[in-house]
């Protein structure tokens, strides 16, 4: 889930197993609740958490069972969104998950961060190019 630069206070997803586009609050759910706290979160039944929104699930008709999830870090120490997985096959999400999670979300941060950069810059060039055309 990415933090939604036009409204900050919501993530959004757009690949979840086969729906459409997700989005919920900072601060709702289990995704919402690691965005606003900054802190990973290793939940091994989804259904018998407080913070978990069933919603997503009777959506996609998928069934979370366990639930892995990270703040997704730049560099400034902003969240650009968390990295959750769910459902582990076999047992629940262990210390070791949890420690190459938070290396896989530094390096998904770093990337998701200069895309974010990039898409930025190419679109302020277009908008000054555009003026300058006029």
């Amino acid at each position: 889930f990415l933090i939604d630069h036009d409204n900050p206070n919501e993530l959004y997803s757009k690949i979840a197993h086969g729906s459409a586009e997700i989005r919920i609050a900072v601060g709702e759910g289990i995704a919402g609740h690691v965005a606003a706290r900054g802190e990973m979160v290793n939940i091994p039944e989804a259904y018998k958490d407080s913070r978990f929104n069933r919603e997503n699930d009777r959506k996609t008709g998928y069934k979370t069972n366990s639930i892995l999830c990270a703040p997704l870090f730049v560099a400034s120490g902003a969240i650009v969104g968390v990295l959750q997985i769910i459902n582990k096959h076999e047992g629940p999400f262990t210390e070791r998950d949890e420690v190459a999670l938070r290396k896989l979300g530094t390096l998904a941060a770093a990337a998701i961060h200069r895309c974010q950069e990039y898409s930025s810059l190419t679109t302020r060039l277009s908008s000054e190019k555009e003026r300058e055309n006029r």
